[in-house]
């Protein structure tokens, strides 16, 4: 007895029996595909290629070049024996046949007897893929790879039950990238988001339906492969990894198998088959974009092949009005109804692609090479890519070759008549998968109830309860030990903070181009009213006014003579090296790769110090955008203090912190070292019920709250209201009230904060014009002197704070000799 599998990478199986290999599965064992796009995460050695090549049979679940590569097959003798599911269009077969190949094509559901110990049944689907199960020995093995389960749920229960043994194992696919989600906005911007934000939901939906299943064992394999075309590598950090399996996985009872091993069926035993797991080979990534130009564009006859695939899909023209295709700078859009041609708001697809692939896919009709490519962009218009557009170009036009509605009558009915509760329940699937479950949560969300509602459904079905905190930051609140209380009889401390920025538009798409600085004309007044009340600002400069002399020259004598101090302000998408996509999600500092995140900030300190003599201690993300990393980037390279966290506040709808973990705004150690001290943004809840400040605004400010401006209602009754401390967009009433609250709760360090560019009408939504700009500067003179007056407070800088409390009793701090009144 000697029946073991290994599994080799992609969807690429290798069955062994009597010692010796029988069976491999969809086998792609050198170069690339998908035009280049993806590789393996490693390359095969001479024996697995060997054993593949001497298999005496060899599966092939459907036509995607990554299950039948053509360059693999050409390392197969003429002769191989084929085994082939029983798909709608005989399009493999004959492909093969051609070739010299000897093929069967499996019965639906039959046992296919291949040795005394070894027997396989194929379960082709109406996806057009399939289902490969395997008999050795005691042993069942489910070679599921990138397949829906299409109707067969019942049946593979049913089928492991009459294995009761351990000896059950699924091998399937776990991923969020392998299909198109190269998504971009109308200017081009991706919007794919975060990876982190969707790996843990995949994980776990395949841990769920191997327990369902009734499995022993998962195994991953299928889709370990590797981006390596510069169009394409970006998609790399969207790979489910092992690690991230390992983390996510939340179905104990089934024994979670790495990919790249050999399991032995009898002993139950696995051998890793390679030393580490690291994310792919990458080496293999290239410079060039295989045979792509991406300024190459069409010519007549081409756009005339273009418009003429697409308008052959008959059942697409009910869920899209039009398809644009860029190619080279060019654009053709192809009104597939009539009616609505020209309207702007019709629903429609844009892609962007290069001449040769393009061109390459329209020929030979496979469009989900291209997709699944994910160096291609798409910009959708009011649809969406499933659960119409795909399936019906891409599965049944590229492999069922369907294309009216006569033919897809035809076409269900022949899966239908053989399947037909399961094959119901799969064409439902989407429905409530893409339409019902998304209106569902929208309408929970705009109600509030979109996290009681979550909470329920993870429940019933057995998934991972998702606690509060941070959704995409890793950056944690502190432990209460770490929390800084200024001694009650030090006098309060205000921060006075000025994000020192270039002028750019805030409705705009992020550019690294935009770096007027045009405003800094406007700091001499500024600081003519800090000197007034002998208030020592921090000037938090990023690098458009650290590196031009328009930018950086008014500050350099306020430095000089001591009347200011300067920090370092991280705006990504214009500090170098810029060599990230300028982006929403990339507009926040931890959102790039840690050592990015560190070189752009060696920039910035490197060119401030050059510039204005001076080497900055204090630090703050732009967007407020600190992470897990930037900790120990900013202690590495000497910084003191941080600014970047705004408690209660979220920012996550563009990939952003979810600060709402930090209830208090009071400064704190974020390392137990003391080396690092973070001065959170002054920003609390107030009112009568702020301590359920966190759940109440939730619920008001959803879009039916909103909708009944039941966010200022609240606010206006004295309820609850969420308030910065910045004469930004908050009252002088409010800010002092704020003031008050905290003060009343021993909250005795304050930061105050606001944009240089609130000085130029029009820079921001908060200043339009001189008369908002005298009553900007009104409000600074009625906070300051009411801190100095009524709180009794001093300023400081953060500097000069974070020197002043290395004493326990900060002693550089004055004392409360007469405390004023507040209240």
């Amino acid at each position: 007895m000697q029946e073991k599998f290994e599994t080799l990478g992609n969807a690429t199986l290798q069955l062994f029996a009597d010692g010796r290999p029988v069976l491999a599965t969809d086998p792609w064992l050198v170069g690339t595909c998908y035009f280049g796009s993806w590789a393996l995460d490693h390359a095969l050695t001479e024996q697995q290629i060997a054993n593949v090549v001497n298999s005496d049979y060899i599966w092939i679940s459907h036509g995607h070049p990554d299950h039948m590569h053509h360059e693999s097959l050409d390392l197969l003798p003429a002769g191989k024996k084929f085994l082939l599911p029983d798909h709608y269009h005989p399009e493999v077969k004959d492909f093969l046949t051609d070739k010299g190949f000897a093929v069967t094509v499996l019965k639906y559901r039959e046992w296919f007897q291949i040795l005394p110990t070894l027997s396989v049944m194929c379960l082709d689907n109406i996806n057009q893929d399939a289902i490969l199960i395997a008999r050795l020995g005691d042993a069942l093995v489910i070679n599921q790879n990138d397949s829906p389960i299409a109707g067969e749920k019942s049946f593979l229960r049913n089928l492991v039950k009459r294995h009761p043994n351990d000896k059950t194992y699924l091998a399937a696919l776990c991923s969020i990238d392998a299909d198109m989600f190269n998504f971009v906005d109308e200017t081009g911007r991706s919007i794919a988001g975060p990876p982190d934000e969707r790996k843990p939901g995949a994980i776990w939906t395949v841990a769920r339906g191997a327990d369902r299943m009734g499995v022993k064992n998962f195994c991953c394999s299928s889709s370990q492969h590797i981006y390596v075309r510069p169009d394409s590598v970006w998609a790399n950090e969207y790979r489910i990894s092992w690690a991230d399996m390992r983390k996510h996985w939340s179905r104990p009872n089934v024994r979670l198998i790495e990919p790249f091993v050999t399991v032995d069926l009898v002993s139950g035993t696995v051998t890793a088959n390679v030393a580490e797991h690291l994310g792919g080979d990458r080496s293999q990534i290239s410079d060039n974009t295989a045979n792509d130009d991406w300024n190459a564009t069409l010519q007549p006859e081409e756009w005339t092949a273009v418009e003429r695939f697409f308008r052959k899909f008959e059942l697409i023209r009910k869920y899209v009005d039009f398809i644009e295709v860029v190619v080279g700078g060019e654009t053709g859009r192809f009104d597939l109804n009539l009616a609505t041609a020209g309207q702007p708001s019709t629903r429609g697809i844009r892609f962007y692609a290069p001449r040769q692939s393009f061109m390459e896919t329209i020929t030979w009709g496979f469009f989900d090479d291209l997709l699944i490519g994910n160096f291609m962009k798409v910009h959708l218009t009011n649809t969406a890519l499933y659960p119409r557009f795909t399936p019906l170009v891409a599965k049944l036009g590229g492999n069922a070759k369907v294309y009216t509605k006569a033919e897809y009558a035809k076409f269900r009915w022949r899966y239908f008549r053989r399947n037909p509760l399961g094959t119901l329940a799969y064409l439902l699937e989407p429905e409530t998968n893409y339409v019902i479950i998304p209106w569902v949560r929208e309408r929970a969300e705009s109600l509030g109830l979109k996290k009681p509602l979550k909470y329920v459904y993870r429940s019933m079905r057995g998934d991972p309860i998702v606690k509060g905190g941070l959704k995409s930051t890793g950056f944690a609140p502190p432990a209460p030990a770490q929390t800084l209380a200024l001694p009650p009889h030090r006098k309060p401390v205000l921060l006075v903070v000025v994000d020192t920025e270039e002028n750019f538009d805030w409705h705009a798409a992020y550019s690294s181009s935009s770096t007027a600085v045009h405003g800094m004309q406007r700091i001499a007044k500024l600081q003519a009213t800090f000197d007034k009340f002998g208030i020592k600002p921090i000037y938090m400069i990023d690098y458009a006014i650290a590196s031009q002399p328009e930018g950086y020259g008014p500050l350099v004598d306020i430095a000089a003579t001591g009347r200011c101090e300067i920090g370092a302000h991280l705006h990504p998408w214009v500090n170098p090296p810029i060599t990230e996509e300028i982006c929403a999600r990339n507009s926040y500092p931890f959102n790039l790769p840690p050592t990015m995140e560190a070189e752009k900030l060696r920039v910035l300190t490197a060119t401030i110090e050059a510039n204005l003599g001076v080497r900055p201690i204090s630090y703050k993300a732009g967007r407020y955008g600190i992470g897990a990393a930037t900790s120990r980037i900013l202690i590495e390279q000497g910084y003191k203090v941080d600014l970047s966290v705004v408690p209660t506040r979220d920012y996550s709808v563009d990939g952003g912190p979810d600060f709402r973990g930090f209830r208090a705004a009071r400064p704190f150690w974020i390392d137990k070292k003391r080396r690092l001290l973070e001065l959170p943004f002054t920003t609390a809840f107030i009112g009568t019920l702020s301590g359920h400040g966190g759940s109440l605004f939730r619920i008001v400010s959803g879009q039916i709250g909103r909708l009944l401006h039941l966010p200022g209602i609240l606010a206006r009754l004295g309820l609850v209201n969420q308030v910065n401390l910045t004469p930004e967009g908050v009252t002088i009433k409010e800010a002092k009230a704020l003031t008050r609250h905290l003060l009343a709760d021993g909250d005795r360090v304050f930061t105050l904060a606001f944009h240089s560019t609130s000085l130029t009408p029009g820079s921001t939504p908060y200043v339009s014009n001189e008369a908002q700009l005298t009553k900007f500067y009104g409000w600074l003179e009625d906070y300051f002197a009411f801190f100095t007056n009524e709180v009794g407070g001093v300023f400081m800088t953060p500097g000069a704070f974070y020197e002043a409390v290395q004493d326990k009793d900060a002693a550089a701090i004055p004392t409360v000799k007469s405390r004023a009144a507040v209240g």
